[in-house]
């Protein structure tokens, strides 16, 4: 299992159930996910407004654009395991605090538990 694996489910999870205008997607196959699997500038991409311009090149339509992101998003943890993958989702300020306060080099299944919400996907 990999992480394309979940798109279609978060993408329409988070479409129909929330009003966060983007979401990180991260996955895991232990009860552990290292801080470093997210880098500074999807950090930086979570926590900041931004926009994007849809480049006007190639042969396929474009929806629109210009794509905007106003509002802090989560980050969503994925621990698989075959039997029993559970979802959390992270709110980005609690992940930068584990990440840089915490001493720790990954997050746990626990603490995500204890800091995200669960999302039954």
């Amino acid at each position: 299992m990999k992480e394309k694996d979940y798109y279609n489910a978060v993408g329409k999870y988070y479409l129909e159930n929330t009003t966060y205008e983007a979401v990180e997607v991260k996955i895991t196959k232990t009860n552990r996910l290292s801080f470093s699997c997210l880098p500074e500038h999807q950090e930086s991409a979570l926590l900041n407004a931004w926009y994007y311009k849809i480049p006007d090149v190639g042969i396929s339509k474009k929806p629109l654009d210009i794509v905007f992101k106003r509002n802090e998003a989560p980050l969503v943890a994925i621990y698989y395991k075959p039997d029993n993958t559970q979802i959390f989702e992270i709110p980005i300020r609690a992940w930068v605090n584990e990440a840089y306060g915490s001493g720790d080099k990954s997050l746990t299944l626990e603490r995500a538990a204890e800091i995200g919400c669960r999302v039954d996907i």
